[in-house]
């Protein structure tokens, strides 16, 4: 999507896939959470807090999260590419950690 400049296509899916992971992670302690608000909430409890996952890397994922609620339910945004493609960087390090976890768990 992002070589096709499709911006908020792009950014939504960078979202989902650290969605996705941050699923995947939560599983790992029998947490889940119908919405997304609630997913972001219990990765920071349970793995920021805790030690687990970097703040860093925590505050990565609620912010994909804000701009997915933006660039879906927002006014006009104007999101740039160079942004989008920092973010796409931020995300694949942010999976592999959780990977990392996955294997490790």
């Amino acid at each position: 999507m992002l070589e096709g400049g499709h911006l908020y296509g792009a950014s939504n899916r960078i979202y989902y896939a650290c969605f996705y992971a941050t699923i995947a992670l939560l599983l790992t302690k029998d947490l889940s959470s119908p919405k997304h608000t609630g997913v972001v909430s219990l990765l920071n409890r349970h793995f920021v807090k805790e030690g687990v996952i970097p703040v860093a890397m925590g505050k990565f994922y609620s912010r994909m999260f804000d701009n997915r609620l933006e660039s879906d339910y927002g006014d006009i945004v104007d999101l740039d590419e160079d942004d989008i493609k920092a973010d796409l960087e931020k995300a694949e390090e942010f999976i592999k950690q959780i990977k990392v976890l996955l294997v490790a768990l």
